[in-house]
């Protein structure tokens, strides 16, 4: 039942949130600690995370599903049982930092695609939900990605993982050079779940990241931006995958764009996260996002 899912999956986003928000006003102290280099882990991601575990798991683990979380279930693999990927704060630096894109983000996955997301920003009180064939809305109103063309037109929102290792920035740069030319405009958000659902409101017009944390990342803002009619792509412009860390997506037009151009780049600099350099952690790493 995808609406008892939804109802649930607010509920827990909402109480999440609740704590985050005492946390940014000041109203709840909380600790700072390093998980891996740069990437930061708060005691609210911990706290949100169990508040969320503890809705969703009595009601959902009798019925068979799972769970992929990130502060303390990020290591299961993905199978095609219905799968809950949870990011309890995802945007823990700008959190930390008083910079107001921070949210939750909760996805359910089954046979591996994502069928019910919610995205929940507690500075902005902005809810973001979507089921599978049922289209998008925020705070209960429907919303559709922008109907753009032309590169020159569009804003393409990116952010920078915390990894640090050579290989990645270099790819980073080069990437970023060869999307450039032509582009309207471009903003980081440190978020790919809010940059996914800045997309499908129609505030930007694409989204790519070379590495993020994991499926928590993603779930909750593939499912919404589905809804909201976006393609979601690998950044070559290959089939888009859940588990790879990776991520391009949008309006197609603008998406086919770049992937003309990111794909030469990604042949050419091969596999850019294969050590961490004193960074946030290589290929099979968990948590080296700075969306975290």
């Amino acid at each position: 039942d995808l609406d008892e899912c939804l109802d649930a999956a607010i509920a827990a986003a909402k109480e999440a949130g609740a704590l985050i928000l005492a946390g940014a006003q000041g109203a709840l102290s909380f600790k700072v600690a390093s998980k891996v280099g740069l990437d930061l882990v708060t005691d609210v991601d911990h706290k949100a995370e169990e508040v969320i575990l503890g809705r969703l798991k009595p009601q959902f683990e009798p019925k068979g599903h799972l769970f992929i979380a990130e502060e303390s279930e990020s290591e299961h693999p993905l199978t095609d049982a219905p799968t809950w990927a949870v990011d309890p704060l995802d945007g823990t630096v700008n959190f930390c930092k008083g910079f107001p894109y921070s949210c939750v983000s909760i996805g359910l996955l089954h046979r591996r695609v994502a069928v019910v997301g919610v995205i929940y920003c507690p500075s902005s009180d902005e809810l973001y939900t979507a089921v599978e064939g049922r289209g998008a809305r925020l705070n209960g109103a429907r919303i559709r990605c922008n109907d753009v063309a032309r590169l020159e037109d569009a804003m393409v929102l990116t952010n920078i993982s915390a990894n640090r290792n050579a290989k990645f920035l270099d790819a980073t740069m080069r990437c970023f050079a060869a999307t450039m030319p032509g582009l309207g405009s471009v903003r980081s958000l440190g978020s790919a779940a809010m940059c996914m659902a800045y997309v499908a409101r129609g505030y930007a017009d694409a989204y790519w990241e070379l590495l993020v944390g994991g499926p928590w990342d993603f779930a909750a803002g593939e499912a919404i931006l589905r809804e909201a009619g976006g393609v979601l792509r690998a950044l070559d412009g290959g089939a888009y995958d859940v588990m790879s860390r990776r991520v391009l997506c949008g309006v197609a037009p603008v998406v086919d764009i770049l992937a003309s151009r990111l794909k030469p780049v990604l042949d050419e600099v091969g596999d850019y996260a294969d050590d961490d350099g004193g960074g946030a952690g290589g290929a099979g790493a968990a948590d080296a996002s700075a969306s975290s």
